[in-house]
């Protein structure tokens, strides 16, 4: 069962953090500027949604929404939805309320449910995924610092078999998200 009004919190949540942001802008922007930039990014909100999100008239917002908006503020989406970080209480599902901080680490992907609720842990709760994904980020940010360091210590040994090393990582990490039919590119092989 869904609690009443659960949609219309998130709304009045994200619709405050837009205004919060909008006016905070030097200089102060307008709704109608905003709306302006929403169009910009291929999902034009008008002027009016935008104050009836603001004023709490409108009682639900789509991830689309969400979204575009946060991008027209230059704001990660998250900041919208959880804008009083760290400790300030929320919903994170209905009925079941958290901080801010617990909320955005489990909207992420970095904790799951169970770290925050008895809730039951199945493949489809956990985040190993997340995890994975980010690990392989991280791998391939290594393997560009280690050929940007090749290059200015003019292809050393040493840089040279660093480069290597963070490749071959790279391979595994890769070879491990593929046999869980996950996709990698293969831009750098």
């Amino acid at each position: 069962m869904t609690k009443p009004g659960w949609d219309a919190d998130i709304a009045q949540r994200v619709g405050r953090a837009v205004k919060s942001l909008r006016e905070a802008e030097t200089p102060r922007m307008s709704a109608a500027k905003l709306a302006e930039r929403t169009s910009q990014y291929g999902f034009a909100l008008t002027k009016a949604q935008i104050s009836d999100l603001e004023l709490g008239r409108k009682k639900t917002v789509t991830v689309a929404e969400l979204i575009t908006l946060a991008a027209a503020l230059g704001r990660p989406p998250i900041e919208l939805l959880y804008p009083d970080l760290p400790d300030a209480p929320v919903d994170v599902w209905p009925e079941f309320g958290t901080t801010s901080f617990t909320a955005l680490q489990w909207f992420s992907g970095e904790i799951t449910g169970r770290d925050i609720a008895d809730v039951p842990l199945t493949a489809a709760s956990t985040n190993d995924r997340v995890q994975a994904a980010r690990e392989y980020a991280r791998l391939k940010s290594d393997v560009g610092r280690a050929a940007r360091k090749a290059i200015e210590n003019d292809l050393s040994p040493d840089a040279l078999e660093a480069l290597r090393a963070a490749k071959s990582l790279l391979a595994e990490r890769k070879s491990l998200l593929r046999q869980n039919g996950w996709p990698v590119d293969d831009d750098d092989e």
